[in-house]
């Protein structure tokens, strides 16, 4: 069965939620930082998927939070391929930068799961736009 979306994360209470779902297909990475899901997202975009949710969405920054999840479509653009291109590579130039020289923290397992719900927090509001909403619920 062909799904509309992709998400690609290391946040193992998105896939928990949306393994079964009927339009999302979870790309499910737990091995992987915050900047290699963006750098996996690039590939994606490389081969024709389309950015659903903005790779920075959120005021954390990469250091601040271990879990990152992206939304991606093949069928749908919000954004041309070139913008979708740019906005990822600009993204991973950004965490990189913010990133240089620190070290992942060590988080207890209150402070992962606490992380995990602030991501599943901004998906979930970005599947609630109305312009998701159409097309995912």
């Amino acid at each position: 069965m062909h799904k509309k979306f992709i998400f690609i994360t290391n946040n193992p209470s998105i896939f928990q939620k949306y393994q079964n779902h009927d339009s999302i297909f979870v790309q499910y990475l737990a091995e992987y930082d915050f900047c290699d899901i963006l750098r996996e997202t690039q590939s994606f975009i490389e081969k024709g998927y389309h950015l659903m949710t903005h790779p920075l969405a959120s005021n954390l920054k990469p250091k601040q939070c271990p879990y990152k999840s992206v939304l991606l479509s093949k069928d749908i653009a919000v954004f041309s391929a070139e913008r979708d291109s740019e906005i990822i590579k600009l993204s991973i130039q950004t965490v990189d930068k913010l990133s240089k020289g620190m070290k992942n923290p060590r988080w207890n397992e209150k402070c992962l799961k606490d992380f995990q719900i602030i991501d599943m927090s901004v998906v979930e509001s970005a599947l609630q736009s109305s312009l998701l909403r159409q097309w995912v619920m």
